[in-house]
């Protein structure tokens, strides 16, 4: 950090006024005794006001920065993606794009007419490919910019998931995805879209089965689900088909906000350890790998890059990896421990956390690199209208604003400037795998 020093005039010293002390008591002050400390104190007071002056441009150049586009490392971000939770209080209509009658029925015809057509939901992959009126298009452009540019969270509100099939619901859904980017594989096998609900045991099973409440994938279970980005989205989508009769409520925090407060609190260093090296993924869960690849992808929580911060994050996959690898990667350091701790501690912060319980018919799309979302447990009920099940959906954003550090460059449409044979990355899908399963089609691995 830059240091500085307040210039002042070589011949003038605090000691060298005249104070009321230094008068004779038994003679009044002269007119020049007078006028020496008169100017005494403006030239104190002029350099009070420089002072002040200095210190106020150091810690604007030099503790804080930003918006986004102009970010210096390790300094607070002045950014609309800087949020706390109270800030969006009563505002509601500003992030909520609430479906109006003549939209359901644009999207009704849409889907109606794709499904005449036979045409595969894999199909959905530009605006073109889902065509809207222009009025519903033009708002969706607007929320786009709002997740790319601005605070980072938008609520698509009113689809009639209620009165459609599953097949209905996906592709009306990733209809409206089309229009916000370019969905991207989920598991090294090309799932397009993930089914997020609790796992039962298959019609006929011994009657002795009972659910799984940690099976191998954190969607398929109903326990509380940490603060955490996904693995690789530009935008993460979440369609609420049904919700649980308890609980399932949903938090999102500003990873700019918490990375600030972090910095506010004095911890630099942790905020320097979060950005250093040592934090990894498991790439054999998202490819199969070829002998002597590395299993594993470094992925720093916090990076700096082309004057943009971003934040990945997801400490159960660096404990993972930590576990599995030891011999590659090592433990997690004291002081990792000791950063996962704060920021995780910041992030759920009532100040912090803004929640919702998503109701059926809503879509959440969220900037993955600068908002964290999380899950309350949940408890489901005895009839299939009670049981919790939303979908992910991964997004990439073509944007050329938006510039992205190594280890998040991964490829935005698989069509173009990209080859299997020769990328190298955290995943490495087939295009002619890509797929999108129906939830009974679904594993829970």
């Amino acid at each position: 950090m830059a240091s500085f020093v307040a210039s002042r005039p070589q011949s003038f010293c605090l000691a060298n006024v005249a104070s009321p002390g230094s008068f004779s008591s038994a003679a009044a002050p002269t007119a020049r005794e007078l006028s020496q400390v008169l100017s005494g104190l403006q030239l104190a007071r002029q350099l009070s006001h420089d002072l002040l002056e200095r210190i106020g441009s150091f810690v604007a150049e030099n503790v804080v920065s930003g918006p986004q586009g102009s970010v210096r490392p390790f300094t607070i971000v002045d950014d609309p993606s800087a949020w706390k939770a109270a800030d969006w209080a009563g505002r509601e209509s500003e992030f909520v794009l609430q479906l109006h009658p003549e939209d359901v029925t644009a999207l009704k015809q849409t889907v109606a007419d794709m499904e005449a057509a036979g045409r595969p939901l894999t199909a959905l992959k530009r605006p073109a490919d889902f065509p809207l009126p222009a009025a519903l298009a033009a708002r969706l452009a607007a929320m786009k910019a709002d997740l790319l540019h601005g605070r980072g969270f938008a609520l698509v509100r009113g689809m009639p998931v209620k009165e459609w099939s599953e097949w209905q619901c996906l592709a009306a859904y990733m209809g409206i995805g089309a229009h916000l980017g370019y969905r991207g594989p989920q598991s090294k096998d090309g799932k397009l879209v993930n089914h997020v609900k609790m796992v039962y045991p298959k019609a006929g099973a011994a009657p002795s089965a009972a659910p799984s409440t940690r099976p191998m994938r954190e969607h398929a279970h109903n326990l509380e689900f940490g603060f955490h980005t996904d693995a690789q989205a530009d935008v993460l989508g979440l369609l609420c088909i049904r919700q649980a009769r308890e609980g399932g409520v949903s938090g999102w925090s500003s990873t700019l906000a918490v990375i600030n407060q972090m910095l506010a609190e004095g911890r630099a260093d942790l905020v320097q350890c979060l950005a250093g090296p040592g934090w990894y993924r498991d790439r054999a869960r998202y490819q199969d790998l070829a002998p002597g690849d590395s299993p594993v992808w470094e992925m720093p929580v916090v990076s700096y890059h082309d004057g943009r911060m971003t934040v990945h994050y997801n400490a159960a996959h660096y404990r993972l990896c930590a576990n599995r690898y030891y011999e590659i990667v090592g433990q997690l350091t004291p002081s990792q421990l000791e950063a996962i701790s704060m920021f995780e501690e910041i992030a759920g912060r009532p100040d912090f956390k803004f929640e919702q319980r998503m109701q059926p018919g809503d879509a959440l799309f969220l900037n993955n690199s600068a908002v964290l979302h999380a899950r309350s447990a949940f408890k489901d009920g005895d009839s299939e209208e009670e049981r919790r099940h939303l979908v992910r959906l991964w997004l990439a954003v073509e944007d050329e604003d938006l510039t992205r550090p190594a280890h998040l460059d991964f490829p935005r449409n698989y069509s173009t400037n990209y080859d299997h044979d020769t990328f190298v990355g955290l995943m490495h899908p087939d295009p002619d795998t890509f797929h999108v399963p129906l939830s009974c089609e679904a594993d829970d691995v």
